[in-house]
């Protein structure tokens, strides 16, 4: 069957062999159940901040008394009391002097808590845990005037939406003393360029070589300067070696580019009412034998040279971006440094995504189920062999065509591009990929990072 992801080939239909098992389902439930408490703590979080401070000496007894009922009991899975709480709650609050400037939407706003809850629920059952994903948080706090509960006021309102769920890694991670002052370990340039060797994304990171190499996907140098015009002065005042030259480096295979040319064209739309953007960027690094301030000492790093935030340079809307400003972009503290850095690593999360997750791993895979089923011997030793990396598979992608990657749907809520643009970029990837390419050792030589002396994803 061919569906509106041409040219993927995609199953017909789910056998009842490749359907979710009821402990495979129970786990699923146990992940949401936490997701949704997590949740709840973090949507009553967000209105007690907006309430508290705010109350009339009056009704505080009566407002607390409420919220602390609905704070207590309210959970997903049981909207028909939680409306109840809602609306008990929601009684109070109407009774607050009209005067009261900044309080006389809270009621409005509690009312649309509870038509969002009632969407929510809703929405779980009939598409399954995934809907969750896609717009909860707005379906319950969003409103049309007053207060923005939504709206973040610093980095830490971010951090804040981690309550009962553990905190992600790369927010957990220790202030080592060589780490420079300020940043968050995971702002530092040593965490950006480790992403790119051991990170969430590795799939992108090519070699760049001097001259075309048969066989190869490494970039070569004289290419990757066209793009973007770094120096020998740029690499040498970052990396703090004045010896040191573009071309020396590529030819001792230290020089590595991320480019995302691939995302050329694609076009983004508007979620809530708030634009999305998107970059093609492309970036540079240096593997460094000695570390530089800032880095873990040790037998080597890789350093984040520059980044351009699109494939064509230009002085005054697409200038280089280093970490020192020694390209001169006008970056003296060097935020826009820092911003540059989340563009790269927003497109590498969308590439990941679409391209190396769904596209080169869920789609690449289920045709070869498919064939295995219908070519071998249910006692094959070798189908016996692949069921356990098959189970599911099927299941998963039929619930994605369905509710995850349609307009509309979770990808398209959560993930950059477009819906369209972001199905164009599977497309495409999924034409060019072939199988006889992509054991390790292959993939690696290919791209010009098996001559890396560290790579923890290899």
């Amino acid at each position: 069957m061919r569906t509106y992801l041409e040219p993927l080939p995609l199953s017909a239909d789910l056998p009842d062999g490749e359907k979710f098992s009821i402990a495979y389902e129970a786990k699923v439930v146990a992940t949401f159940a936490q997701l949704a408490k997590n949740f709840q703590q973090v949507v009553v979080g967000l209105l007690k901040r907006e309430l508290e401070n705010d109350l009339p000496d009056q009704q505080s007894a009566q407002i607390k008394a409420a919220y602390e009922k609905l704070e207590k009991d309210w959970s997903i899975f049981h909207p028909e009391r939680d409306l109840e709480d809602l609306k008990a709650l929601l009684k109070v609050l109407s009774q607050l002097p009209k005067a009261i400037e900044n309080m006389i939407n809270i009621p409005k706003d509690v009312e649309k808590m509870a038509t969002g809850l009632e969407k929510v629920f809703g929405d779980f059952l009939q598409n399954g845990p995934t809907a969750f994903l896609k717009s909860t948080m707005f379906d319950m706090l969003c409103t049309e005037h007053g207060r923005d509960y939504l709206q973040a006021k610093s980095q830490q309102d971010y951090d804040d939406l981690f309550i009962s769920l553990p905190i992600p890694l790369m927010l957990a991670l220790d202030k080592q003393p060589w780490m420079p002052d300020g940043l968050k370990p995971c702002e530092t340039d040593w965490f950006f360029g480790y992403l790119q060797i051991a990170g969430f994304n590795t799939t992108q990171l090519r070699g760049v070589k001097l001259a075309p190499q048969h066989d190869s996907q490494a970039f070569v140098l004289a290419d990757v300067q066209r793009k973007m015009p770094v120096t020998d002065a740029m690499l040498q005042s970052v990396s703090g070696d004045k010896a040191i030259t573009l071309a020396w480096a590529a030819e001792l295979n230290r020089l590595y580019v991320l480019d995302y040319a691939a995302f050329v064209g694609a076009k983004t739309n508007s979620v809530h009412g708030e634009q999305r953007y998107l970059a093609a960027p492309i970036a540079l690094f240096y593997w460094n034998p000695t570390p530089p301030a800032g880095f873990p000492p040790g037998d080597g790093v890789m350093q984040p040279i520059a980044i351009q935030l699109n494939q064509q340079f230009d002085a005054e809307t697409t200038p280089i971006f280093t970490p020192n400003d020694c390209a001169n972009a006008n970056d003296a503290k060097g935020f826009k440094w820092q911003i540059a850095k989340f563009f790269v690593n927003v497109c590498s999360a969308i590439q990941h995504e679409s391209i190396a997750h769904l596209g080169d791993c869920h789609l690449t895979i289920e045709p070869i189920v498919v064939a295995s089923h219908r070519q071998l011997a249910e006692q094959h030793p070798l189908l016996q062999l692949l069921i356990p990396h098959f189970r599911f598979t099927i299941n998963i992608n039929d619930d994605a065509i369905h509710s995850l990657i349609i307009p509309g749907g979770v990808v398209a809520t959560n993930v950059g591009p477009a819906i369209e643009s972001t199905l164009a970029l599977v497309a495409a990837a999924h034409e060019a990929w072939r199988f006889d390419d992509n054991s390790p050792d292959r993939i690696f030589k290919l791209r010009g990072v098996d001559q890396l002396p560290v790579f923890p994803f290899r």
